[in-house]
C-alpha cells in the first residue's frame, strides 16, 4: 500500500525491508508501493489499505 513506508512508520522507510530481513536473512528484494491489495476475509473480497504483500522465488 502507498500509504506503508516512511507515511506509516515516522522516518523509517524501510521498516517492511527490514523486517523480512530479519526473518529471512540478507537476501535479494524488490517491491514497490501501491494503492492496495484485494483479498478475501471469509467468502468476500474486499480493498485492503495499509497492507504488504511478499512473494519469494527461488530456483529449483
Amino acid at each position: 500500500c502507498n500509504g506503508r513506508g516512511s507515511r506509516l512508520f515516522k522516518d523509517e522507510a524501510t521498516h517492511d525491508v527490514q523486517t523480512i530481513r530479519n526473518s529471512l536473512g540478507e537476501i535479494p528484494l524488490a517491491g514497490f508501493f501501491a494503492a492496495g491489495e484485494i483479498g478475501p476475509i471469509g467468502d468476500e473480497s474486499f480493498l485492503h489499505g495499509h497492507t504488504a504483500s511478499l512473494a519469494i522465488f527461488r530456483a529449483i
